[in-house]
């Protein structure tokens, strides 16, 4: 399999692609590997390297959306396939439910649901929502 799906590094060996290949054949006891089973990706830009790395773990493993949404730009993750369950909405540049004449709306609620394995990022989240008094959160579990 490796030399058909080969572990991707640039010019300094920082692995871009195959990150979970390299750790299981260092459990395996590897200490040298044939050279069909590294593939150079020199020619990259950095933005470039930044969506292969991106775009090779969409459908695998698990993602760090505090590390991502602190060191990428959130708009290209969407772009490149990442989608993102923290993704800011401008609610100012969109438009307001149907009012009806008599009882103009007062509120605007939101519903947020997500799997406990975001709970702790959903929650600093919610804390710096918790900051501006204008706003109300009720939470549940279910």
């Amino acid at each position: 399999m490796m030399s058909l799906r080969p572990m991707v590094v640039n010019s300094e060996n920082i692995i871009l692609g195959g990150n979970m290949r390299f750790k299981a054949l260092k459990e395996l006891g590897y200490k040298d590997i044939p050279d069909d089973w590294v593939k150079r990706a020199d020619e990259l830009t950095d933005d470039e390297a930044r969506r292969f790395i991106i775009a090779d773990n969409v459908e695998f493993g698990d993602d760090d959306w505090t590390a991502l949404i602190d060191g990428w730009d959130v708009e290209k993750l969407d772009d490149w396939g990442l989608k993102n369950p923290f993704k800011t909405v401008d609610i100012s540049k969109t438009e307001p439910p149907e009012k009806t004449k008599t009882i103009p709306a007062k509120q605007y609620h939101v519903l947020i649901s997500f799997d406990m394995d975001q709970f702790q990022a959903m929650n600093d989240f919610i804390v710096e929502l918790q900051k501006n008094k204008a706003i109300e959160i009720e939470k549940a579990f279910n």
